[in-house]
């Protein structure tokens, strides 16, 4: 069994560096009902609206400032540093935030790897975490990929 999380945490770095990748951190990010913490459908909607986006208004301006890096977005620096790892993350160089999280395609290249070591499955933490929109969901995805 291996764990997919609906969240992300959130950091303060102190350089720009690699897209904020392996920097020093200073301290936890912006963050929903707990500092340096987001639910994933808080990224994926960053809206005001507790069943389908962030818990407040909080998190907002710390998530629109964001750049991303994964498998569609700054791909190049995205290949050079976290394909192999399957992890996309996000930077801000206006806030020094720091993001790590898990989407789409993480998960299935996760679920890939569970199911090529033959392992039980995949489980979430926590489920109201992930996005209410099937085409963003990564519980969804997943369950598409296991279902081919």
């Amino acid at each position: 069994m291996a764990g997919i999380p609906l969240y992300a945490w959130t950091m303060t770095v102190a350089s720009a560096t690699n897209g904020g990748l392996f920097q020093t951190v200073t301290g936890a990010g912006f963050g929903d009902y707990e500092n340096g913490f987001l639910d994933y459908k808080c990224i994926m909607n960053p809206i005001n609206n507790p069943a389908t986006g962030c818990d407040s208004d909080k998190p907002l301006a710390g998530i629109t400032s964001l750049a991303f890096y994964n498998s569609t977005t700054n791909v190049t620096t995205f290949n050079q540093y976290g394909k192999d790892s399957l992890q996309p993350w996000a930077y801000s160089a206006t806030t020094n935030s720091f993001m790590t999280y898990d989407d789409q395609w993480s998960a299935v290249e996760k679920a890939k790897a569970v199911k090529a070591s033959g392992l039980g499955g995949t489980m979430y933490w926590e489920l109201d975490g992930d996005a209410q929109t099937p085409s963003k969901s990564i519980i969804q995805a997943v369950k598409n990929y296991y279902n081919q």
